[in-house]
């Protein structure tokens, strides 16, 4: 595989991680409207500081 089409296959799997953690923002959106703990701000954080690094 050439690196070209290696520096493809990384750019569609980014997008993947990316896709999955706006996904389970969302998710964390919807539960904290019901459940305002701890767990789930430090979680949402933690996933908006990756999808930071991205």
């Amino acid at each position: 595989m050439s690196m070209k089409e290696l520096c493809v296959l990384a750019r569609e799997k980014i997008a993947e991680i990316e896709l999955s953690i706006d996904d389970s923002l969302e998710l964390i959106d919807a539960l904290l409207e019901n459940d305002e703990s701890d767990e789930l701000f430090e979680l949402k954080e933690n996933l908006e500081r990756l999808r930071g690094l991205l």
